[in-house]
């Protein structure tokens, strides 16, 4: 069956798509934070161990795009594929910095305001990530101010460069479906 628009869909298959996309979406996040929540961050020796693992987490998390980018390409309605990539990326992306965040906390209580929780890292990052900035936690150090930094520009690309990669390849299968006809 080639891949359909979320226009074409009778409003029974259309809920349907809509409730499997929320249960996955839903899933994979509860899966992550949970993860998150229960992973100790106290054990890294250093800062420049912390910033290793999230240039790992990095390249791991270009790897989920890879394979997100081909479950879109095969999907019966690749908007919705899309739409669950981008918010289980998103939800990766933030709890891969707010362990990042957290472990250097552990590391170097000076790296911060205040010493993070798994809680306050995680709003730490969502704030950074709204570019808000609410000021009650504050990046301190040298390091903790470079990591901040690169996740501003990081979260630009995320939001520029993935959401178009993710809705044109969505486009890109429709068409290809079309043309298979």
């Amino acid at each position: 069956m080639s891949p359909r628009k979320i226009a074409e869909l009778s409003r029974a298959e259309l809920r349907r798509e809509i409730l499997k996309s929320t249960l996955v979406i839903l899933g994979f996040s509860a899966a992550s934070i949970a993860i998150f929540f229960t992973i100790p961050f106290n054990g890294i020796a250093q800062n420049s161990h912390a910033v290793v693992r999230l240039l790992v987490g990095l390249v791991v998390l270009g790897l989920i795009v890879a394979l997100f980018i081909r479950r879109i390409m095969t999907a019966q309605v690749p908007q919705l594929k899309a739409l669950e990539a981008l918010v289980i990326v998103l939800v990766k992306f933030i709890c891969l910095f707010s362990g990042t965040y957290l472990a250097m906390s552990h590391i170097e209580s000076a790296s911060f305001s205040v010493a993070l929780t798994h809680t306050s890292a995680l709003y730490f990052t969502i704030v950074t990530f709204g570019t808000v900035g609410y000021g009650d936690i504050v990046a301190q150090s040298d390091v903790a101010r470079l990591l901040v930094s690169a996740q501003i520009v990081i979260d630009f690309i995320f939001i520029a460069a993935l959401v178009r990669a993710f809705v044109a390849v969505a486009q890109i299968s429709l068409k290809k479906g079309e043309t298979s006809e």
